[in-house]
C-alpha cells in the first residue's frame, strides 16, 4: 500500500493516516511514550479488528482519506495498547509516527529538531550496553540522516518556541558559514596560506601515519602524474588517488632517476595536474568518501607499517599475501623496519618500472565501505554494523 499522504490531506491528520496505513499493512507495533520513557508496544486487538473492518469495506484507491481520518480521530480519543498484562490507553501525541518532529541528540552531541523517518530495528547500543530500538531521523534544515537509539530522543513533543529558536539559529549559522567560506577562499588564494600548507605537509617518519598531502618535488610529482595517467586516476580526494600518493611517498624522491621526456601536449597536462595538486591538496588532510576498516579477526598489521609490508611482499615476490606472511613480517622487529624504510626511500629503484600489480593491489586485511560523507583516510576498527545514514 502507498504510504504517501494524499496531497490535500491536512497536516494535523497525518498521524491518523500513518496509523491506519500501518495497520492496513500488518504493522501492529509502535513506539509509545509513557512515564518519561519510550516503549515498543502492540496495538490492542479490539482496535485492530475495527480497522480491519474499515479496510474490508474499501479498496485502497476508493478511500476518502480526509473523511476517514477525521471520523477516526473524532471517535477514537485514545489508542489502546498491550502493556504487559494490562491495557494502556495512549494519547495520539504520545505515539510516534513517520514525519513526526522531535528533539533528538545527534551522535556529535548536538540537540536538534528532526523528523522521524523509520524504525531501524533493535540492536546493541555501545552507549548503554544493552539492546535498544533505533530510529532514523532527518535533521530539520540540513537533511542529515542519523540513526539513533530511542534513549537519544530528548523531547517527543517540542514546543513551537523550540522549533523557532532552532530555525533562527540555523539561519544565522548558514549566514556565518557563507561568510566563512568567502573568507577562507580569499585566504587560500594568498601566498601566506600556501606557505603554511607547504610547512604542514612535510613527510613524517615511517613509524607515524601521513595525515596531510605531501609536497612532492617536481620530479616525483611528474611520476605521480604518469602513474595516474597510466591507471586513469585524477588528483582528487578519493581513495585510489590517496593510495597512489602514499605508496609513491614511501619510495622516496624520484629526482635521482632519469625521467621520461614529456611531449608538448603531456607537458601542458602535467602543468595542469601540478597546479591542481599544489593549490588544492598540498597540506590538506588526506581524506575521501571511502572508509577503511580493519577486517575483523584478520591482520594485526598497524597502519604505519602497511607500505613497508607491501614492499616486503614485492621483494619476496609474494603476490597474494596471507596472515602468515603478516606474522612473519611483524616478527622481524623495529630494527628491520628502520632499515627497510631507508632502503625503500633510497635504493628501491625506478618506480615506473614497478609492475602494475604493485600499484593496484588491494591493502591486505582492509575492508572498504563507500561513505555518504568525506572521512579521514585512516584505518578504523570494524563496527558491528554500518548505519545507512553513514554508508551507502
Amino acid at each position: 500500500m502507498d504510504t504517501t499522504p494524499p496531497a490535500n490531506l491536512p497536516l494535523a491528520l497525518f498521524p491518523v493516516f500513518f496509523f491506519l496505513t500501518s495497520l492496513f499493512s500488518n504493522t501492529v507495533a509502535f513506539l509509545v511514550f509513557r512515564d518519561g520513557k519510550f516503549h515498543w508496544l502492540i496495538i490492542h486487538d479490539d482496535l485492530l479488528r475495527l480497522v480491519r473492518s474499515v479496510q474490508a469495506q474499501f479498496g485502497s484507491n476508493e478511500i476518502n482519506w480526509e473523511r476517514l481520518c477525521n471520523c477516526f480521530m473524532k471517535d477514537v480519543s485514545f489508542l489502546p495498547f498491550y502493556f504487559g498484562q494490562s491495557l494502556l490507553e495512549v494519547k495520539w501525541k504520545d505515539v510516534l509516527f513517520p514525519r513526526r518532529i522531535m528533539m533528538i541528540m545527534c551522535p556529535s552531541g548536538r540537540i536538534v529538531p528532526a523528523r522521524y523517518k523509520e524504525h531501524f530495528g533493535e540492536m546493541w547500543s555501545e552507549k548503554t550496553n544493552q539492546n535498544e530500538h533505533f530510529i532514523t531521523f532527518e535533521v530539520r534544515g540540513t537533511g542529515e540522516l542519523f540513526t539513533i537509539p530511542i534513549t537519544d530522543i530528548i523531547t517527543h513533543v517540542p514546543s513551537k518556541k523550540d522549533i523557532e529558536d532552532y530555525d533562527q539559529y540555523f539561519e544565522r549559522k548558514k549566514l556565518d558559514e557563507r561568510v566563512n567560506l568567502e573568507e577562507k577562499a580569499a585566504a587560500e588564494a594568498s601566498e601566506e596560506f600556501k606557505e603554511r600548507m607547504r610547512q604542514r605537509c612535510k613527510d613524517v617518519r615511517f613509524s607515524e601515519v601521513q595525515r596531510y598531502y605531501p609536497l612532492f618535488s617536481q620530479e616525483t610529482l611528474r611520476i605521480l602524474f604518469l602513474l595516474c595517467r597510466r591507471f586513469n586516476i585524477v588528483p582528487d580526494f578519493i581513495y585510489k588517488f590517496n593510495l597512489f600518493v602514499l605508496r609513491l611517498l614511501s619510495l622516496g624522491d624520484q629526482s635521482r632517476f632519469h625521467l621520461p621526456q614529456l611531449s608538448e601536449e603531456d607537458q601542458a597536462a602535467f602543468e595542469a595536474f601540478e597546479q591542481e595538486y599544489d593549490t588544492k591538496m598540498v597540506g590538506r588532510v588526506i581524506k575521501s568518501k571511502t572508509g577503511r576498516f580493519q577486517e575483523s579477526q584478520v591482520s594485526n598489521l598497524p597502519d604505519h607499517l602497511r607500505r613497508l609490508f607491501e614492499y616486503f611482499c614485492f621483494l619476496l615476490d609474494i603476490e597474494s599475501p596471507t596472515q602468515e606472511d603478516v606474522n612473519a613480517f611483524l616478527e622481524k622487529g623495529d630494527a628491520y623496519f628502520e632499515q627497510l624504510a631507508r632502503n625503500m626511500s633510497t635504493i628501491s629503484g625506478d618506480v615506473l618500472e614497478f609492475p602494475d600489480s604493485y600499484w593496484t593491489q588491494p591493502e591486505f586485511g582492509v575492508v572498504l565501505k563507500d561513505s555518504k560523507n568525506t572521512m579521514l583516510q585512516s584505518l578504523f576498527k570494524m563496527p558491528s554494523s554500518f548505519p545507512p545514514e553513514v554508508f551507502v
